[in-house]
């Protein structure tokens, strides 16, 4: 008798074993499909939809192409078109002409952060992102990338704290001194945004300056405001005053520019 207990207990041990491998099983092929189903692929790699602008169609052979102009009779009129395949001879891909495009787009547009240029032309909406694009290049992927937009007019494009033209501007320019940070900053509401150079000269003062280009964009929204015009004192303060950043450099760090060199009042 208790050989057969002995021997029950041991079938349900190797059961009660077997179920929880089971178990472990599906989890992992759960969670592993979870995984798959979120892999996305790299944005060279293909085109799902046309470009922004183009128009989708068939040709005879079957191949799906994309045309920025008129399509007639399964030919587009276009010697721009492009196939989401692979290419011809005659036809390149989607893909490579969009990137040639968007690496042009990017080097004239986006800030160093964000290096992937999307355009929306039914939205009329175009901007640079830092990380991956919608398939159809029309957006980030994701909601929570960061991301710059170009604005219709110039005075957007100046007056906004996430306009590409500032934050290409911010970026790009050299930092200087020890501790440099780089921000914009709104000096006055509706006014252009003002590149703001912070740092710390040689002897370890902190100091600020804001670079020549967003101050005298600002002077010039200012002076267009009020009816009047940019005069000899306001172009002496450009060029002299520490407070603009170039003059801000060569004065406390460089020691290039000396007391009678620079307005200090």
């Amino acid at each position: 008798m208790r050989c057969i207990i002995a021997h029950l207990h041991s079938i349900m041990w190797e059961i009660a074993v077997l179920l929880v491998l089971i178990i472990l099983l599906l989890i992992a092929v759960s969670y592993g499909g979870e995984r798959a189903s979120i892999t996305l692929e790299p944005f060279d790699a293909y085109l799902s939809e046309c470009p922004s602008g183009f128009q989708t169609f068939y040709a005879p052979s079957g191949d799906v192409m994309c045309c920025p102009g008129e399509i007639v009779g399964q030919q587009c009129l276009s010697d721009r078109v492009c196939t989401l395949g692979a290419e011809t001879p005659t036809i390149p891909r989607c893909i490579d002409q969009v990137k040639q495009a968007q690496l042009k787009k990017v080097e004239e547009t986006c800030p160093p952060s964000m290096t992937s240029y999307f355009e929306d032309k039914g939205q009329k909406k175009s901007g640079c992102t830092a990380g991956p694009l919608l398939d159809n290049m029309m957006g980030p992927r994701q909601a929570s990338q960061p991301t710059c937009y170009v604005y219709a007019t110039q005075q957007e494009n100046d007056n906004a704290a996430n306009s590409c033209s500032n934050l290409k501007e911010m970026e790009e320019f050299p930092c200087f001194g020890t501790d440099c940070k780089k921000a914009l900053r709104e000096d006055k509401q509706h006014m252009p945004q003002l590149v703001e150079v912070s740092f710390r000269d040689p002897a370890g003062i902190p100091r600020v300056s804001y670079t020549r280009a967003s101050i005298k964009r600002e002077l010039m929204a200012f002076s267009a405001r009020n009816n009047r015009t940019i005069d000899d004192r306001d172009n002496e303060l450009l060029e002299k005053s520490p407070i603009i950043s170039e003059v801000a450099k060569a004065y406390f760090v460089d020691k290039t520019l000396h007391d009678s060199d620079v307005i200090l009042r």
